[in-house]
């Protein structure tokens, strides 16, 4: 009986199990924007200008994290989840579906970021809006930049006098800082083959409490019919 259940409990710790999945978060907080240029005309209550409040910020979701000695490197494949503010628009892989996404990663031989490019554009007939970092491993500090802008074509701006005006705010020469990643953990359904086992060991108990249920029965009806025979004997 102590190995019945053992099945049972191990079979019930296997139906009702999970597998934990990890994946890394990688945050980048950029320096807030100094260069600012807006030639839509358009006022501030229909569109909210940069300012020095706003800054580039990222949140990012990998499957697995940066390997080392990666140079311009494609992240895509390993991406699961993203978000990227300029601090007026926020663009996220749940919110945004027809958004185009890019990320590329250079790092050291401790694995650590030493250059990025991360970008997101969102186009519409009305607007399209660009929001990204750029920080390249072997390219001069110079380059190195953060930029929100939103473009409008002047059909859709009145006093727009150029083909597409646009609203922009950025950075250069200061990078932001990513923080160190995180590791995420995401419960995950069990595989199928577990569920299987599990269903296999709840059937090989209940083939043996059957078992035993039989065993029972013909050893009350042995000792019955024992007694019976002992009964007329004494007669």
């Amino acid at each position: 009986m102590r190995f019945l259940r053992l099945i049972l409990l191990f079979a019930g710790i296997l139906a009702g199990s999970s597998i934990a999945g990890a994946s890394t978060l990688y945050t980048y907080t950029g320096q807030p924007f100094t260069y600012f240029s807006n030639t839509t005309g358009m006022p501030p209550e229909l569109l909210e200008p940069y300012t020095g409040n706003d800054h580039v910020s990222l949140q990012l979701e990998l499957a697995q994290s940066l390997a080392p000695n990666l140079d311009n490197w494609d992240a895509m494949a390993l991406i699961e989840s993203w978000q990227v503010s300029d601090g007026i628009h926020t663009l996220s892989s749940t919110s945004c579906l027809d958004c185009y996404f890019g990320a590329t990663f250079w790092t050291n031989a401790s694995a650590i970021m030493i250059g990025w490019g991360v970008g997101v554009t969102e186009d519409s007939p009305a607007f399209a809006l660009m929001i990204g970092t750029w920080a390249g491993a072997t390219d001069s500090p110079m380059y190195r930049a953060d930029r929100g802008t939103i473009e409008f074509p002047a059909s859709t701006t009145p006093l727009c006098y150029q083909p597409t005006c646009e609203d922009v705010g950025f950075n250069v020469s200061v990078a932001g800082a990513w923080t160190p990643a995180a590791h995420i953990q995401t419960p995950v359904s069990e595989p199928p083959m577990l569920s299987v086992f599990a269903l296999g060991l709840l059937a090989l108990a209940i083939l043996w409490i059957r078992h035993f249920c039989r065993m029972g029965i013909r050893s009350f009806r042995n000792s019955s019919l024992k007694g019976d025979a002992s009964h007329e004997n004494t007669k």
